[in-house]
């Protein structure tokens, strides 16, 4: 994939992203549309090989990104998984959380 016809957000580089579902599909889309804009990527899924594979692929490219295994249906557990990764990386910026109805 370019990046060259996608949207670009310079005031988020440097900065931490959280991008939900970010192991595949257009959450995937996102964690590496960020962090080749030198976003440091937290990915939270639930699907724990698919979102490793990503991860691995953009530290392969010499991105940062890390993986969190998060269900977001659990609030508790969302929240309790921000925290700790604020605590593997600098301060979130960014959240990439759709809103549900």
């Amino acid at each position: 994939m370019t990046l060259d016809n996608l949207a670009r957000y310079p005031c988020r580089c440097g900065k931490t992203v959280h991008v939900s579902g970010g192991g595949s599909g257009i959450g995937g889309a996102m964690s590496v549309l960020f962090a080749g804009q030198d976003c440091r990527v937290v990915v939270l899924d639930i699907d724990d090989a698919a979102s490793q594979r990503l991860v691995d692929t953009l530290r392969e490219e010499g991105r940062q990104a890390f993986y969190c295994h998060c269900d977001l249906t659990d609030v508790e557990a969302l929240q309790r998984t921000i925290r700790a990764s604020k605590q593997r990386t600098v301060r979130s910026t960014c959240s990439s959380i759709p809103h549900r109805r």
